[in-house]
Order: structure tokens, then C-alpha cells, then sequence
């Protein structure tokens, strides 16, 4: 079984950041997945994200780092859970 690396990153208005993060990320030679989080926000981070190919979850509120984070990490257990199960590894 191989293993996987997912990258959770909990935004809030990033635009200006996300995409030099998300190219970065993607250039990597270690298979990741990545999950982009929103916090609510009000500029394009999150349609950027999505060009990128990111799995995002956009939250309605700011919830804060910590909430956030635990709702990606969640998701990212869950797909790596799917994949196993689908005998992805």
C-alpha cells in the first residue's frame, strides 16, 4: 500500500496568496492530494482554488483556524478512507 500525503489549507480571503501556494503544491513529486478550506471568504480564493483542482469546502462563517482545519482534516480522512476501501492504494 502506498502511502499519501494530503495538504489541508484553511483560507480566508488569500487571493493574493493561493494560487503561488497551490502551483507550488502541485509540483511536488510525492502524490497529494490537497483540500483548500474557506472561511467565508469575499474575494476570488476560491474560485482560484478550484481552477487548481483542489477539493475545497467553503464555509459560509469564518469559523476560525482551528474549526476549519479539523473540518479538512475530516474530509481528507474520508476520501484516503474511500480510496481503501475502492482498493485505490
Amino acid at each position: 500500500m502506498g502511502q499519501k500525503v494530503c495538504a489541508v489549507i484553511v483560507t480566508f480571503n488569500s487571493e493574493k496568496y493561493i494560487g503561488a501556494l497551490l502551483c507550488s503544491l502541485k509540483r511536488q513529486t510525492y502524490p497529494l492530494d490537497i483540500v483548500v478550506v474557506d472561511n467565508g471568504s469575499a474575494d476570488g480564493t476560491v474560485s482560484i482554488a478550484q481552477e487548481a483542482g483542489a477539493a475545497v469546502i467553503r464555509n459560509a462563517d469564518n469559523l476560525g483556524f482551528a474549526a476549519a482545519n479539523n473540518i479538512g482534516v475530516e474530509h481528507a480522512l474520508g476520501r484516503l478512507r474511500a480510496r481503501f476501501f475502492r482498493g485505490g492504494f
